[in-house]
């Protein structure tokens, strides 16, 4: 059975490995990976995080009494930031966050280097509290892998 943890450090090695920061403001966000949806994070050192979590999963049979099986596993991709400066405001950065992301899931949709065979955009949400000037989109993933030995 494939383990959370591989899928979450699979799309974070996509994130890192295909980010261009000429395209975010210059900026390279701080991308960890989280075993639970976060409730707070100190934006302090870095104004942009981008936190990976495990939000469902499921596994199937391939066969009747087969010896393999497919798991799809829903990740969501936390966006946050709250960069402000005199030309760009919180929410314009943050539609570009959320932008490279999209790019980068949308131009490795079938990776043959990934551990997962297909990676499906699915919705995003938007948190934000502009109030406060924090940006915050949560963008759902979904990871087929198709062919595992039970």
């Amino acid at each position: 059975m494939a383990e959370e943890s591989d899928s979450l450090e699979s799309v974070k090695t996509l994130l890192t490995n295909n980010w261009t920061a000429g395209n975010t403001d210059g900026v390279t966000p701080t991308i960890v990976v989280m075993f639970e949806a976060p409730k707070r994070i100190d934006l302090a050192g870095n104004r942009d995080h981008i936190g990976i979590y495990l939000s469902g999963h499921s596994t199937v049979p391939n066969a009747l009494g087969g010896k393999s099986e497919r798991a799809v596993h829903r990740v969501s991709i936390d966006i946050r930031t709250v960069y402000r400066t005199a030309s760009v405001s919180t929410r314009t950065h943050l539609r570009k966050l959320y932008n490279e992301v999209r790019r980068i899931v949308g131009t490795n949709l079938n990776d043959p280097d990934a551990n997962f065979n297909e990676i499906m955009p699915l919705s995003y949400v938007d948190f934000s509290d502009r109030s406060k000037g924090f940006g915050r989109y949560v963008y759902d993933v979904q990871l087929k892998i198709m062919n595992l030995a039970r």
